[in-house]
């Protein structure tokens, strides 16, 4: 939840508004649930690995395109194994 609270104070930030109005007014709660709940990480996870399975002329129109998505999905596998859903860490007890 810290990584939403900063996400959130960072675009308030570059639109000029606070959080809560940032919050309330540009953010769907959905879209915070997914990321907290893991779904968005792997639906996001699971949209790149289609995009690079299609591998049909004219359907990744460039070899820099084709890398950003290697690249994405990459860091989204490393974030569904570190997070055990795919969204927040979960916590280390020590």
């Amino acid at each position: 939840k810290k990584g939403v609270a900063r996400a959130i104070e960072e675009v308030a930030r570059s639109l000029g508004n606070t959080p809560t109005v940032c919050r309330q007014c540009y953010v769907h709660p959905g879209i915070i649930d997914a990321y907290l709940d893991g779904t968005m990480v792997r639906a996001a996870r699971q949209r790149v690995a289609e995009e690079l399975a299609r591998d049909t002329p004219g359907s990744i129109t460039d070899t820099e395109e084709r890398a950003v998505l290697r690249l994405l999905h990459k860091r989204l596998s490393q974030a569904q194994s570190e997070t055990g859903k795919g969204g927040r860490q979960t916590s280390k007890a020590g």
